[in-house]
């Protein structure tokens, strides 16, 4: 090795960088080696450079080493294979060029490649794009896109309104119906409340029609029988035949004892020979009330009831049977 410079060595730090400068003084190889080691040792990136103006002398330099880009934590591990794999030429395909590390500011994360990713520049991009295209389907024609979007076609307008006025007048008809039905069923409620109001109950529940009226005889006074005569034991009870009002309850000479009902339609029901009397002039009865008993008080031959039905007050006396049939009864 050739002698050094001798001189005064000098060490100067400036920008990261350290450069050796002194005094030039003779060393032997020992002391060679010794400044040497103690560069290498200060910074490990010096460079051993041989300054040809120099005869034959050997200095050296220490440049600063480029700064490394800060590895960042939230780097993905395939962008840090990617950087490593880009920073190492040996890795590279023969073919590709090696391009530079890109260098960053100390603290900051590179900015990825601006270069759009298309079936020209990425095989993978390609392919997506293939897949794309053969999945999607087919663009509908006018038809089918108006058979999705729009309503069935309506029917006819005309049609329509037929069709309506064909369904008002079927209901119209069964609310007629129904209508008529309720009427004919209020009207035969009615009439059974009529018939009901209007029927009348026998006076006694046993008994034995022994006189018909219009019958002759001495026995009765007017020559002619005036009622019927109904034969049950003395004591059978006897009751209103129809609703009424007590128009008198006396002892009537050949009557006997004598109620007097008056109905509705001013009728009046005569109760003759009675062995008691149960109600009292004025009072009102209802059909089915009890208003005395059998008796044979009066003309008599035998204990019985002579009805007489008078058609009004004053009236005389009609046929008994003709009346109560009217009334539901057939005795």
């Amino acid at each position: 090795m050739s002698p050094l410079l001798a001189g005064v060595l000098s060490l100067a730090v400036a920008g990261g960088g350290v450069a050796l400068t002194g005094d030039a003084r003779q060393a032997g190889p020992q002391d060679t080696a010794l400044v040497t080691d103690e560069f290498t040792a200060a910074s490990p990136d010096a460079r051993r450079t041989l300054d040809p103006a120099l005869d034959g002398s050997e200095s050296v330099s220490l440049e600063p080493a480029a700064p490394e880009p800060p590895t960042s934590s939230t780097q993905a591990p395939e962008q840090r294979s990617a950087d490593a794999s880009a920073a190492d030429p040996a890795e590279a395909p023969p073919d590709t060029p090696v391009e530079a590390p890109h260098e960053s500011p100390a603290g900051s994360v590179a900015a990825p490649d601006p270069t759009p990713l298309t079936s020209d520049t990425s095989p993978l991009a390609a392919q997506l794009q293939a897949q794309s295209q053969a999945e999607e389907p087919a663009a509908p024609g006018l038809a089918s896109l108006a058979s999705a979007v729009l309503p069935p076609m309506l029917p006819d307008v005309a049609a329509q309104q037929e069709a309506f006025a064909a369904e008002q007048a079927r209901i119209a008809a069964l609310v007629e119906q129904r209508v008529a039905e309720l009427k004919a069923e209020e009207e035969a409620r009615a009439a059974e409340e009529a018939r009901r109001a209007n029927e009348w109950v026998m006076p006694l529940s046993k008994y034995r029609l022994s006189a018909r009226f219009g019958q002759a005889g001495s026995l009765w006074s007017s020559g002619r029988h005036t009622g019927i005569d109904l034969s049950a034991p003395t004591g059978t009870p006897l009751v209103a035949m129809q609703d009424a009002v007590v128009v008198s309850t006396s002892y009537a000479g050949a009557y006997g004892n004598r109620t007097v009902l008056r109905l509705a339609d001013g009728t009046e029901l005569w109760y003759a020979h009675q062995s008691r009397i149960d109600v009292e002039a004025g009072q009102m009865v209802r059909k089915g009330d009890r208003i005395g008993a059998v008796g044979a008080t009066g003309n008599v031959t035998g204990p019985h009831l002579h009805l007489e039905v008078r058609p009004g007050k004053n009236a005389d006396p009609v046929d008994p049977l003709p009346i109560m049939a009217e009334h539901g009864l057939k005795p």
